[in-house]
Order: structure tokens, then sequence, then C-alpha cells
């Protein structure tokens, strides 16, 4: 008899807390019986959906609507779709609630002559000769657009050597047959700019010496001025403005205390006069005096607060680079504000996607407003998307879109190197009926694309898709079994939009440092998904893993069409931890037959004992016929009295069945590490390879 058959628990069939138990052989299974635990095998679901498809089969879990947007890593709830969110987009649009596709195609330049220190502060549209005209206003000079090229952007007016512009607007005199002209303010040192065409420039007299400009209507339009520190100037228009001497008294207005400076006048909705600090936000009361908005909240010192806001349906949109964006929604007038809260990325507190950091400008258009956010980390910026578009299950006729205040992101693809400084809705350029969104940037270079004039882009044939590839972003998705490994098998795409020449691709990987793998042949390349019907492909070699990212790829050969996808499905099988179940008779009877032949001689009643603590304890130690000691849990436990009728004695037939306490953890295969060749395995930490 070999060595190894020796081993404990021989020649028992068990060893039961320190009990030797005989076992009774079964001519069909054997002495003893293991298998793998699935407790979710049998169960039939109430309510049929992927969901509840069985998990140890494959099953099927979908990606499809996204009206929560971006900013979050990770999947929440055990079905993806219910979350109704993804990580992030690289020039993918989300925010219509039926589908995903690409984003708009900027056009960038960089003008032949530009400041690229200060760059691009603010845009302006002036109606010259009943013509409108675009104007950047870009540190030492402002630039006038006459046309789509480099050259297109030719210098209006050089402010001179050391001179830079440091805000603006667009003003019409109180007066019958007043010029509109562009007003430039030069800083508290300098005489302000001004031009009614762009051709002739003049600067203002005695004084009007300011850091920015805003225009309001109260008991007649006014306007104001940023005279330095904490100081506040007005002149009304049924005046000169040009001329400092009609103005009011430099100081008429002190905000706060002059050690925090004005960085910005901003407005509401409502006409209310917002007035930025570098720590604090203000406005002016209707009996001159100034108000403190919110004691509570500390902007943070900066000289950039309130640089970029802009306002979007009743909202006035603030960036503090300290604080974050701030939504300021009025009551009323001067005065009279409801609330301020912070409406920007910064408040997606899981967001650890590339697409993070400060929203610096912004710009509200017909149906949703767009910002340019900077990542400081990375030098990176983006352009997001505000708002997403849904429609009323209550209204059949589905005549109205909802819209949630979410952002999208990035619908364009990353700018590295510079920051998103100024935006502007502007009709110059643009086709017939439509609008350009303009995009400045920290470098002095000038961006723009068509705004669609449908909710949903697809439906503005003005519209034009960015032509290189992008890509969207899921969630890392455990797919409902958060503790348990699965296996990634394959991606189906479903779209009301693809073809040859406008496809879709998925790839997946199972953590960050992992290289993507695509469906559908080659997995470097994999194979497009071209049918609006909805197709699948599988990967070559499943993932194992109990993460795994996906991410969709969009791919289109002309700007006026782009793919549209409605859902990723992904196929895949849960592989829990093994987990024995081990079932099997005892034999409690005088002079059981072990297995070498020989009778037991325990006696019958402490083999009983033993499977009956066991039956009656949480837990209990066994040693099994392979003399693997494991902790299991005795949970069926019977027994069939016996009669010796030779001795009249008493004995037991005790079947029970056991299961594993502890999960084995290590439970790969020499069939599946066969699959892999050295290069991969190099790859691969132990504890991969083990699992493996």
């Amino acid at each position: 008899m070999a060595l190894g058959r020796r081993r404990r628990p021989w020649p028992y069939g068990l060893i039961v807390d320190g009990v030797q138990i005989p076992l009774i052989p079964d001519p069909k299974s054997g002495l003893l019986v293991g298998s793998k635990v699935q407790p979710l095998s049998s169960i039939q679901p109430t309510t049929q959906s992927y969901e509840n498809w069985p998990a140890f089969r494959e099953r099927t879990l979908a990606f499809s609507q996204m009206p929560m947007g971006f900013g979050h890593p990770i999947q929440i709830q055990d079905n993806p779709e219910k979350d109704a969110f993804y990580n992030y987009a690289d020039c993918v649009d989300a925010s219509i609630m039926t589908m995903w596709q690409k984003g708009p195609g900027i056009t960038k330049v960089t003008p032949t002559t530009v400041d690229a220190t200060n760059g691009i502060l603010k845009f302006e549209e002036v109606t010259i000769s009943s013509t409108k005209q675009l104007f950047a206003i870009n540190g030492r000079y402002a630039l006038e657009r006459t046309g789509d090229t480099s050259a297109g952007w030719p210098v209006a007016k050089d402010f001179g050597v050391g001179n830079i512009a440091a805000g603006s607007t667009v003003i019409t005199q109180n007066i019958v047959g007043a010029a509109t002209r562009l007003l430039v303010a030069m800083g508290t040192a300098t005489e302000s700019w001004y031009t009614p065409d762009g051709t002739t420039w003049t600067q203002t007299t005695h004084g009007v010496k300011v850091d920015d400009f805003a225009l309001l209507d109260y008991g007649g339009m006014q306007l104001y001025g940023t005279t330095g520190a904490n100081r506040i100037a007005v002149c009304s228009l049924a005046s000169d403005y040009t001329d400092f001497n009609n103005w009011s008294a430099v100081d008429l207005f002190r905000i706060g205390d002059q050690t925090k400076a004005v960085t910005r006048l901003a407005q509401t909705t409502h006409n209310a006069l917002i007035v930025v600090k570098e720590d604090s936000i203000w406005t002016i009361r209707s009996d001159g005096q100034a108000l403190n908005l919110f004691p509570a909240l500390t902007a943070g010192q900066n000289a950039k607060n309130g640089y970029g806001w802009w306002l979007f349906q009743d909202t006035l949109y603030l960036p503090t680079l300290t604080t974050g964006l701030l939504g300021i929604t009025p009551s009323g007038y001067f005065g009279t504000i409801a609330a301020a809260q912070e409406v920007g990325v910064e408040k997606i507190g899981d967001n650890t996607s590339p697409v993070r950091g400060q929203i610096l400008c912004g710009e509200g258009s017909q149906f949703n407003a767009y910002a340019g956010i900077w990542n400081p980390d990375t030098n990176t910026s983006y352009v997001l998307k505000y708002g997403t578009r849904t429609t009323d299950a209550s209204d059949p006729a589905q005549g109205q879109s909802n819209f949630l205040p979410v952002w999208h992101g990035s619908i364009s693809h990353p700018y590295v190197g510079v920051q998103i400084t100024a935006m502007k809705r502007s009709t110059v350029g643009a086709p017939a009926n439509h609008e350009r969104l303009y995009i400045g940037f920290s470098d002095g270079s000038i961006g723009w694309f068509t705004l669609p004039c449908t909710a949903n882009p697809a439906g503005c044939s003005s519209y034009g898709y960015e032509l290189t590839d992008c890509s969207i972003y899921m969630s890392s998705a455990h797919l409902g079994f958060k503790a348990d490994n699965k296996n990634v098998i394959g991606a189906s795409i479903f779209g009301p939009t693809l073809g040859s020449d406008y496809y879709a691709k998925v790839a997946f990987q199972v953590d960050t440092t992992s290289p993507w793998k695509f469906t559908g042949g080659d997995s470097t390349i994999g194979s497009p998904y071209q049918s609006n019907g909805g197709s699948r492909y599988d990967l070559d070699k499943p993932l194992f893993s109990r993460m795994v990212n996906a991410k969709v790829v969009l791919t289109s050969t002309q700007t006026a069409t782009s793919p549209q996808v409605s859902a990723l499905a992904i196929h895949h099988m849960v592989v829990p931890a093994l987990v024995l179940e081990v079932s099997g008779t005892a034999d409690a009877r005088p002079f059981a037959i072990l297995r070498d032949g020989r009778p037991s001689r325990l006696p019958p009643q402490a083999v009983k004992d033993a499977m009956q603590n066991a039956a009656g304890a949480p837990l209990s130690t066994w040693i099994l016929p392979t003399e693997n000691e494991v902790t299991v849990e005795l949970n069926e436990y019977s027994f069939i009295e016996s009669p010796d009728v030779r001795g009249g004695r008493i004995g037991w037939l005790i079947p029970f069945k056991a299961v594993q306490y502890k999960a084995l953890t290590v439970y790969g295969t020499w069939a599946r590490i066969q699959q892999v060749n050295w290069s991969q395995l190099n790859t691969m930490s132990w504890s991969s390879i083990q699992t493996l």
C-alpha cells in the first residue's frame, strides 16, 4: 500500500473536531462527495431583466442613458444602467437622453499677431453700419474677426508696449443718433479707449481709468466702473461717459475695505449689480450701501475671481478659483439675491478623471451652457457641456424637453498647456439663422464651432462633428458582484445611427495600467459595430477580473454625421470564489468497517456525539480524506437508528451535508495558465498568476 494512502484520516473517512469518523461508501457517488456551492443557480427571479439572469452563466448588463453626467469612476448600483452616469469622455456628447455621439468639430487658429502672454480676456460683438463685427480683447491688442484663418484676426488696435486691456463693454449713449461703441478699460493708471467702427480709436479724458465696466438699467442706463481697490464710480448714459468730468465721485461706492481689490463687475438676470472682490461677493443696495451677499462664503483671495462669468436661464454663473463655480439666482432687483450655491464640477466629489479642476469661463446658449475647465495638475483644458435634455414620459406628444442641471464632458479633445479663458455666443461667421460659440485661450489662440439649432445636435444640418476618433469611458464596473471575479466575454452595441462610415468599437481593460483589449478579431484593433439593430463581438480571450473598465470609440469619415450609440451591453459570467459543499453518511454502528477492511473500535455513541456536536456548533474543524483541514458549517444533519441484530447493540447511520466556511481565494487552473505566453506572464503579479 502506498505511503500516501496512510495519511490522515486513514483508515477513517473523516476527523471531526478530533474524533475519527467512519463513512459508508455509496456505490454510485463514493465515500465523500464535494461540490462547488452556487446558492443562486436555482433561484427563479420574479422580474425578468438583464440583471436577473443566472449569475453563473453568461449574463448581460448594460450602460445606456447617461442623464446624470460624468465624473463618477465606480459603478454604484448592482445594475450600471440605474446609475445613469459615466466616468468621462474625450470629445463625446452624452447630454442627449437616448444617445451618445461625437462632440463638435472645433476649429482653432492662432492670429498672426497675438499677445501670447495675456491671452484672450473677452469677446465683444459690435454692430457697425448694420453689420455685426466680433472683437477679441487680447492683452496689448484688440483683434477684429474678418475671416476663419490666422490672418482673419488682424490687429484693430495696438494699445502699446506695457499696456494691457483690463475689461470691456459695448455701449450706446442714451442720446438720439448716438453711435454704438466698443469701450476698453486699460486699468486704473491709463485712460480707456473706445471705437465706433474698429478703425478709429480715441482715448477717454479726465480720468476714465478703470479696471472693468458694467452696464445696468437702474432708473435709466448707467455705466459703472471700478476706479481702484474697493472704489466704484457711475456715469449716466444721458451724459458723455468718455469724459470723467461727467461721472460721479471716483469713490461714490466703497465696497468693503481696500485691502482686497474688486476684480470684476457682473450682473444677474434680474439686473442686480454683482461686485466680485478677491475674497468676497457684494452688491449695492438701493440706498447706495454696499452689502456683502454671503458673509459665510469666503471666495478665497484670488485676483481672477469672477473672470469669465456668464448668464444662463435665470442664473449668474460666477467662477471663483478657490470656492469653485457659484450659481447666483436672484429673486428681485438691486440687493435682493435669493441664493448662491456651488454648481461646478467641484461638487462631484468622486471625480478622479482627467476632466477635473477649475471652471474659468462659460457661455449660455439656447439649449445648454458651455464652460472651459482647466486641470492644474496636468495644465490641460477641456470644453464641458451643461445640462441633459430629457423628454417627459407624461407627455405622449413629447412636445417639451426637460433640463437636468448636470455636467457632461469633455465634449472636446484636450487642449494641453493652455487655459480656456473666454467664451462668446455670436452670429458672426455662423451659417444663416445660426450662432457660433467662440472660445478664447490663454496663449491668444481662438476656436469656434457652430451651435446646434435643435436640442439634439443630430437634428441640425449646420452642426459639424469632430472628425477624429472620440471615446467615452464607462465607470469601472463590478457588474453586480463586487467581491467576485468575472469572465468578461464580449460586448454588444445598439444605436440609431451606425454604418460603414460611422461606427463604434468597444474595448476593455482590467485596470488603468493594463492595455485595452478590443472586441472582435485582433484585440489591438477590434471590429466595428456598424448595425443599427445592434451587433455583438467577443474578445479573443475573456478578461478575468473583479472590476472591468470599458470604453466606446466613435469613428466617422465626415463631419456631417456621427455614430450614435444608445447602449453598451457587457456579456460576462460571474466566477465566484470556490466554496466546497461536502456530503456523505457517517457510520456510527458497532464495528463499522473502515477503509482498510478492519472493524472500527470506536463506540457508536462517540461517533454520533461528534457529529451532533458539530451540527450544533457554529463551525467545526474537519480533516478530509485528502488531508485538507477545513472549517465547515454542518448545516444538514439527521440520523437513522440501526440496531445491531447480532449483539443487540444500537447504532446509527448519519447522513450529513457541510459547507466550507472560508472561500478558497486561489482557484486558478493550469488550463487557464497554458493559454498565455511568457511575455504576458512577465507583466503579471504573482497573485494574478495564482488567480489565473
